[in-house]
């Protein structure tokens, strides 16, 4: 049987070595800037400077700063990496095709990705993907499906991770306004060889796997005794933390610079420079805080929307207005928009979309790790017509839709 030959470089000659000489510029200045703002440290495995061939690094995905650190991380030797097709639908898609970035749709299986990812791999190129779909909610690891370790022994790719720690607490995808100055670390292993995978199969490796991914980015702060410095302390977290842990009371919190206020009890919530919460009541005494950091108050939040929805499934509640829009899967132009309301029914796992004047849509939650969401504004859902976007009319239900996805996974 004749084998199949090896896809080419779309870049000539020249170009390959006008895109290395851009490639090593850029990263001098990543280099000093990760260096000046973050003291961007990185461990790597004496291992990794010896690797050839294919190469699949997988990493957690903390930050808006991952895919810069992740190419300091690497060193000079690019990689092909994997981004949300959303990114191509904004002003840096020029930057992105020239990279070579491969666009991928999150969390459906997007065949078109995971051929352009083959053909990287047979090419002996390093592909770098992150295997969580989208950035940290709260510091702590989202899941994400070990299937990625049969896509590496398929190619016969060494598999390499590169964890990243301090990402999100200086740059949390809730922020409105600038990063925080701190120290961010990296450190990368090797996982398995090829050889590895045929002799031994996946199996041995997936704990493994979710063991070097997994963080807990404030867990890491306190051991290591980490400082991240910010005027603007919890603008927009009220938009991840909406449930008062005082009152009980859901959408009650507004966040000022520095502080979380909640309007029914008076309670107010700050940060240590640890990211730590101190608690005032509402005459300004401070009192313990019921959770040391995000991601504790995050998971008892989720608990509370679990006993809501299950035990009350089908009540007015679970009703919410909404605008949504149908986006063109490759541009993003808007094919259809209109009004409508939605409900989430937990127990059957399914999302309802009622359009005026248009059939009401059946979204399936089942099997769903998640969806793409932009806190306060909408989430995303791909559908074979098109990327479905939902906009609730109050910003605080797009955590709690998020929060459902969760419940179900």
């Amino acid at each position: 049987m004749k084998k199949e030959p090896k896809p080419k470089s779309k870049r000539s000659f020249l170009g390959e070595l006008l895109f290395r000489l851009l490639y090593t510029m850029g990263f001098g200045l990543m280099w000093l800037l990760s260096k000046l703002f973050f003291a961007f440290r990185v461990r790597r495995d004496p291992a990794w400077h010896k690797l050839d061939g294919p190469i699949l690094i997988l990493a957690n995905h903390q930050s808006f700063l991952d895919p810069l650190l992740g190419i300091v991380a690497m060193g000079l030797r690019p990689a092909r990496m994997v981004v949300g097709q959303f990114l191509f639908h904004s002003p840096i898609r020029p930057l992105l095709q020239y990279m070579q970035t491969i666009p991928i749709q999150q969390f459906k299986v997007d065949i078109r990705a995971v051929r352009e990812m083959t053909r990287a791999l047979r090419n002996n190129e390093r592909v770098f993907i992150y295997p969580e779909g989208q950035r940290s909610i709260d510091g702590s690891s989202l899941s994400f499906s070990p299937d990625i370790l049969n896509f590496a022994k398929r190619n016969r790719a060494s598999v390499v991770t590169l964890k990243l720690s301090g990402a999100y607490l200086a740059w949390p995808r809730w922020i409105k306004g600038p990063f925080r100055l701190g120290p961010v670390r990296a450190e990368i292993k090797l996982l398995c060889r090829p050889e590895d995978l045929q002799r031994e199969g996946t199996e041995p490796y997936v704990e493994k796997l979710c063991a070097e991914l997994n963080q807990d980015e404030h867990t890491w702060a306190r051991e290591k005794r980490r400082r991240y410095l910010s005027f603007r302390k919890v603008p927009g977290l009220h938009l991840i933390l909406h449930r008062c842990p005082s009152c009980g009371c859901a959408e009650s919190l507004t966040s000022s610079w520095k502080q979380l206020i909640c309007s029914s009890c008076g309670v107010r919530y700050s940060f240590r420079t640890d990211l730590s919460f101190i608690k005032y009541n509402s005459e300004g005494a401070e009192v313990e805080a019921e959770f040391l950091d995000i991601a504790d108050w995050h998971a008892w939040q989720i608990e509370e929307e679990r006993k809501l929805l299950v035990l009350n499934p089908d009540s007015e509640a679970a009703v919410h207005d909404c605008g949504w829009k149908l986006l063109e899967l490759k541009s993003g132009k808007i094919l259809e928009e209109g009004r409508g309301h939605y409900r989430v029914n937990v127990n059957a796992g399914s999302l309802l979309l009622d359009r005026e004047e248009r059939e009401q849509l059946s979204l399936s939650l089942s099997g769903k790790r998640g969806v793409m969401f932009n806190q306060g504004e909408y989430i995303q859902i791909t559908m074979a017509e098109g990327l479905l976007r939902i906009y609730p009319d109050n910003p605080y239900q797009v955590i709690r839709l998020v929060d459902t996805l969760l419940i179900r996974s």
